[in-house]
């Protein structure tokens, strides 16, 4: 098994969910509309797409020496098709599976396909920040269609309609913060660094000015690039 350590900034993140592990902080949600919706094509194509993106087969774990992540199999992913009556009715169902926690050990990911009855459909794609940022939205969802069309024709994406729960961010921030006050509480106020003492007075927002010289010939290579 290939599990691997969780990066910093992963890191961080955990912090806010073993304060609130059932809570939706920090997920990711994405709506398209579809213009042909079929659910068994549509499950293909996000299996193929899945099985190219390691990052969406992500999965965490728990060990005695903290968390972990590895890459599940790309024929887990969760894919709910549901009926629905409008477009209005389709985003409130995809909006209800948003709010709902990731696991462990399952994918942090899933999709809801809300079909109505003209035969379109809107494509509900939910995300954990820890896998998955809003620059990737658009390529992910070109490579669905991508695979959706290939095997049937369908109108083009209208546009998607993307919600990041930060509503939630600022009690989670205020959660985190409070983590570190009590984790850090026993740490001296200043560290010594390599011989040199940390400044103890107030802290100034001057900008400070620092001068480098360059040989002529470099200076002349970087006014040719600016």
């Amino acid at each position: 098994e290939d599990f691997r350590p969780l990066s910093p900034a992963q890191e961080e993140l955990f912090a806010v969910r073993q304060i609130h592990p059932d809570e939706p902080y920090f997920h990711v949600q994405v709506i398209f509309k579809v213009g042909s919706a079929n659910p068994a094509l549509m499950q293909e194509a996000l299996t193929q797409v899945v099985l190219k993106n390691r990052s969406l087969r992500t999965v965490f774990r728990r060990t005695t020496e903290g968390w972990e992540q590895g890459e599940g199999e790309a024929e887990e992913i969760e894919f709910l098709p549901v009926a629905v009556e409008s477009e209005a009715q389709a985003r409130s169902v995809i909006g209800a599976h948003a709010l709902r926690p990731f696991k462990e050990g399952t994918r942090w990911c899933r999709f809801v396909l809300a079909c109505l009855p003209d035969g379109s459909g809107c494509l509900g794609a939910v995300f954990h920040h820890m896998i998955f940022d809003g620059g990737s939205v658009q390529p992910f969802f070109t490579q669905i269609f991508e695979e959706y069309t290939a095997h049937r024709p369908c109108a083009a994406p209208s546009g998607n309609e993307e919600r990041v729960s930060y509503r939630h961010s600022r009690a989670g921030s205020s959660a985190s913060l409070e983590y570190w006050k009590d984790l850090l509480s026993e740490a001296p106020e200043f560290l010594r660094l390599s011989g040199e003492e940390c400044p103890r007075g107030p802290l100034s927002g001057a900008p400070e000015i620092f001068e480098t010289k360059f040989s002529s010939e470099i200076a002349s290579q970087l006014r040719a690039v600016a």
